[in-house]
This record gives structure tokens, sequence and C-alpha cells, in this order.
């Protein structure tokens, strides 16, 4: 970002919008996805946003597996993490309303489905 920052297309002075969507679940633990998180968000200045929507393997467990497996021949595995994973690439920031929830329950357009089924979770967190 400071390279941005020093040709004036990003002013780090005003609040981001970090957008990781799609993104995460293609860092394995061996690729420190938390420190590349945290990193990227200490640099965001206050009132910025993170917006995040990684895989999860909870909801669905056998089609998780039998995704992570076809995944293992292509050139990024998928790294499925649970709610608890996720939720923690949010630590120091302050979970948006829904909060961390399936896609389908993130602002629906009509009824909230009753069984709500989560492959991807969503979430945006605000740097206070």
């Amino acid at each position: 970002m400071a390279g941005a920052a020093a040709t004036g297309a990003i002013d780090l002075g005003r609040p981001l919008v970090l957008l990781l969507v799609a993104v995460l679940h293609f860092l394995t633990d061996d690729h420190d996805p938390h420190g590349i998180v945290t990193v990227l968000t200490d640099a965001l200045p206050r009132g910025s946003h993170l917006i995040l929507s990684p895989a999860t393997h909870q909801a669905r467990p056998a089609e998780s597996a039998r995704a992570r497996a076809m995944y293992r021949g292509a050139s990024s595995p998928l790294a499925t993490r649970s709610h608890d994973e996720i939720a923690a690439f949010f630590a120091g920031l302050d979970l948006v309303p829904p909060g961390l929830v399936a896609t389908t329950l993130w602002r629906p357009d009509g009824p909230v489905p009753a069984s709500a089924t989560a492959d991807i979770y969503a979430g945006i967190g605000r740097k206070p």
C-alpha cells in the first residue's frame, strides 16, 4: 500500500475498504493467513473496513472434503476454516451487523431461509 500512497492513488489518511473476497480459502496455514491479514489491517487508517468471504467446512463436511480433494491437484489448495477460525481474522475490528454469517444470511433480499447452509461465511469488520 505504501507504493500506492506515494503515487497518490490511495490516501492512507482516509478510510479504505480492503476486499479479501474468495481469497483466504486459497491460503493454507503454511502461508500464515492471519499474519497477512494483520499486516494489511494494521496499515489501514481508522474507520476502514475489511470484507472477507472464506469457505468453511462446518455445515457440509463431506462436500467440503470432496472439494478439498479436488483442489489438491490444482495450483492452489482449498483451505476451509471453522467459524471461530474465520472470526479470528477480525481481531481488533468491530464486526458490522449481521456479523460473520453464512452468505445466504448476509442482507437477504427476501425472507431468511429456514436452514441456511454455510459453505462460505461473509463478514465486514470496521477498524475503530
